[in-house]
């Protein structure tokens, strides 16, 4: 919102264009900056439901379609779709450049992939995914990865040209312009990168991530068992205790739920979906900070949608575990949201 605000400095360019600028222009009409991220975030929520349903039923069926949409709906923290972050807006545009790319629309696929990059770095993920539909379509049948138990059609009978591959080039120039941007405003190409640090993240291998963040959930585990009826109270519990013990714990079961669902990814999605639900994973894995080694990994896990197809996959034809689960998240998602609004939480 700062951002959208007064623009940018140092700190700020961790922080991609896209979202304050659609912020900044809605507020124009409304006047309110924070209601303007809001009807930005619900507008693109509901936009990448729509190419989501579609995607899936064209890929699997119907049912398993709906089911997708609506696990990803009431995960524990789907309500940041509403809230003043890019997610909703990164969702919308990594869909959309998906079902581009899986139909043969280079040019649209391109053209999404861009904008998702100017909405966050993790868009540039994209092109791994996209150059993998490309060279199936070239090739004109699916290449699986090894150990897939499933072969999913081509959604296009078009061979794919030897120039569309260029289209591709359009989502690495996403984030090429946001360093043009900070080149010609800070004289540093890379700021993005170097202004991690004013936030705590460094780069490290993955698993020095998912040690740590182990560690870390096992602490909150011990802490909120030794006083369970004050862990979530404010006047008796410090502040940033409540915040490492639910950031930290809640941030350990993303990281749980993603993985068991890479793994049903790889057995039965196309393989272009488990590539990039393997990205976007590793990504933020290897960006820790040191209290919170997993930060922010549940907003990420939420966006990486084919977890959430391959969830549906699985639940679909299981109607007494599709709702059990459904009940978990829904309480789950109470009970975070309630955190959230009341300060106590921040991923």
């Amino acid at each position: 919102m700062r951002i959208a605000e007064h623009g940018y400095g140092l700190k700020k360019a961790a922080f991609f264009p896209l979202y304050p600028v659609a912020m900044r222009a809605v507020s124009a009409v409304v006047g309110k900056p924070e209601l303007a991220g809001i009807l930005v975030s619900t507008a693109c929520y509901a936009a990448a439901l729509v190419i989501l349903y579609g995607l899936v039923k064209e890929e699997f069926d119907a049912r398993t379609a709906l089911w997708a949409v609506v696990l990803l709906s009431f995960a524990p923290t789907s309500f940041f779709f509403q809230a003043v972050y890019s997610e909703s807006l990164f969702l919308f545009l990594t869909v959309a450049s998906f079902a581009a790319g899986r139909k043969g629309h280079w040019l649209l696929a391109g053209a999404a992939g861009l904008l998702a990059a100017l909405t966050r770095s993790a868009g540039l993920i994209l092109v791994v995914p996209l150059a993998w539909m490309w060279l199936e379509q070239r090739r004109g049948r699916a290449i699986t990865l090894p150990g897939s138990v499933t072969r999913r059609p081509l959604l296009t009978d078009r061979p794919a040209k030897v120039l569309s591959l260029g289209w591709l080039l359009l989502v690495p120039a996403g984030l090429g312009l946001f360093m043009a941007y900070t080149l010609v405003r800070f004289h540093n190409a890379l700021l993005f990168m170097a202004a991690q640090h004013y936030w705590h993240r460094k780069f490290s291998l993955p698993g020095v991530a998912v040690v740590d963040g182990a560690r870390a959930a096992i602490r909150s585990v011990r802490a909120i068992a030794a006083r369970p009826d004050v862990f979530l109270d404010v006047s008796r519990l410090p502040f940033h205790d409540q915040w490492l013990t639910m950031a930290n714990l809640t941030a350990f079961l993303a990281l749980l739920f993603a993985a068991a669902l890479l793994f049903v990814c790889w057995r039965r999605l196309p393989a272009s979906y488990t590539v990039f639900a393997l990205a976007a994973l590793l990504l933020p894995l290897s960006y820790p900070t040191h209290s919170t080694p997993l930060l922010s990994l549940p907003r990420f896990v939420l966006v990486d949608f084919p977890l959430f197809i391959a969830f549906a996959v699985v639940l679909v034809k299981r109607p007494v575990a599709r709702w059990a689960v459904l009940a978990a998240m829904v309480a789950g998602l109470i009970l975070l949201t309630t955190t959230f609004a009341n300060g106590m939480w921040v991923a």
